[in-house]
């Protein structure tokens, strides 16, 4: 994730690919220096290994 700006994956989605959470959807609060911060907290625990997908977020601002 270092190769993306501060901010690409904020307000976007993490959906969770393997583990307790797999195939649950979250929405990202925000998404700095490589870590993402969730706006609820995942539904069970998240251990080593677990995979998730990250959707880029939009914030609705045309210069962006």
């Amino acid at each position: 994730m270092d190769s993306f700006a501060d901010g690409w994956f904020s307000l976007g989605t993490l959906t969770w690919a393997s583990g307790l959470n797999a195939g649950r959807l979250e929405e990202v609060k925000s998404h700095r220096g490589g870590v993402i911060e969730l706006w609820q907290a995942a539904g069970f625990a998240v251990d080593e290994g677990d995979s998730f997908i990250l959707q880029a977020g939009c914030n609705k601002q045309f210069a962006t």
